[in-house]
């Protein structure tokens, strides 16, 4: 079933992408003519360096002039072999690999134009009068990034494709199933944050289903402690008690164990030394204006520390030590909100990375304090460069 509007079905596009799959499902590819069709990505930021090859497709920026209020057009050429139908396809299928890299929102635009001729006035139909839903116009997540950080995304970009087009089937498909969770997570964002939450949760699950190899026992079990109150009544042998133990464990899916043994495993030890990366990303596009406006002379600025120090307060930095803790409840919040449409508290819609300290009481009047469930920012970062080591090192 290929579908390239109305209702999309994304199992049609990641198997476009992939060279061998492509070969073996989309058997008539090599026999359409050999015309080269490009497809319009929305960006929310734009892209202000020049057009960027990658094997044998490219993504040429439309528009680099500065306007909050809608989506950036990038013309993306496709490989030639695809025709009218299948180009947005392909499309689909890379845009959640930019997104990933960029770590911004960009959505593919299902209708494709000839690369020798596109319509003169494509830039305006893409930055005017395409739906715009998901990718602008709001601010949260429009922080533009300096040249230099945008060329070395787009570097990551390519790596990551490349890695992707040299996995197997099985790998290939969690990865990019993974990307475009995450994808579907930024796009989600404004609209739900309680779901944008989920889906990187879900993200996390795709890629430990495949590469996490770990074996769990009973004792893994959220309940083993109940189950051990319960067979210790049971006047059963020992080994019955044994085999139970072991069907327990056989048709538990450990989700959540999963989910948190994965980030432990693959989240950088930089994660902790290095700084907020909103934060860090604005000091760069800052940075950038300074020199093109006054010159690699100009020193009237303020250390990255000095100028966000309440980012980086006991009160509102996570801790390594916190980390399986802060994981657990965002694991409980997954589960709340796909279960019952429980969105999180207010403080994880905040623009850096933080997580505040709460104090609560408990049912024997006692204060205690715990660690709030992070910002979405805090999470979508341990997400991203949780993911990308796993793609470093593959």
């Amino acid at each position: 079933m290929i579908t390239t509007s109305g209702i999309l079905s994304f199992d049609d596009c990641e198997k476009v992408l992939h060279p061998g799959m492509r070969k073996a499902l989309f058997q008539f590819l090599p026999r359409q003519e050999k015309v080269q069709h490009c497809v319009i990505l929305l960006s929310e930021i734009p892209i202000t360096v020049n057009e960027f090859a990658v094997d044998d497709f490219k993504l040429v920026p439309m528009s680099t002039e500065w306007h909050p209020f809608k989506p950036y057009g990038l013309l993306l050429h496709v490989p030639i072999g695809f025709d009218f139908l299948t180009a947005p396809l392909f499309a689909e299928a890379l845009a959640p690999i930019l997104s990933f890299s960029l770590r911004r929102r960009v959505k593919a635009y299902r209708r494709s134009y000839d690369a020798k001729s596109p319509p003169k006035e494509l830039d305006e139909y893409a930055s005017i009068r395409l739906p715009s839903v998901s990718v602008g116009p709001e601010g949260s997540l429009q922080q533009k990034l300096s040249n230099e950080e945008q060329i070395r995304r787009l570097e990551t970009f390519a790596k990551i494709y490349e890695t992707l087009m040299k996995m197997n089937g099985k790998e290939y498909l969690a990865v990019l199933r993974a990307l475009h969770l995450y994808q579907l997570s930024l796009l989600n964002y404004r609209e739900d944050i309680g779901l944008a939450y989920t889906l990187l949760v879900a993200s996390i699950e795709s890629v430990a289903q495949c590469f996490l190899n770990v074996e769990f026992s009973f004792n893994d079990l959220s309940d083993a402690e109940e189950w051990e109150r319960i067979l210790a009544g049971l006047k059963i042998p020992e080994q019955h008690i044994v085999d139970i133990k072991d069907k327990l464990v056989k048709k538990t899916r450990f989700l959540g164990l999963k989910f948190r043994s994965f980030i432990e495993k693959y989240l950088p030890e930089s994660f902790w030394v290095s700084p907020d990366s909103r934060a860090k990303e604005l000091d760069d596009y800052l940075e950038e204006l300074r020199k093109e406006h006054f010159g690699t002379e100009f020193k009237e600025r303020r250390d990255h520390f000095e100028s966000y120090w309440w980012l980086y307060t006991p009160e509102r930095k996570v801790t390594r030590n916190e980390l399986d803790g802060v994981l657990k409840s965002i694991y409980d919040l997954r589960s709340k909100f796909a279960h019952a449409g429980i969105s999180p508290p207010s403080e994880v819609i905040d623009d850096y990375e933080t997580a505040e300290i709460k104090v609560e009481i408990d049912n024997k009047g006692r204060v205690k304090y715990r660690r709030a469930i992070p910002s979405y920012f805090w999470f979508e970062r341990v997400v991203h460069e949780s993911i990308s080591k796993l793609l470093r090192i593959l």
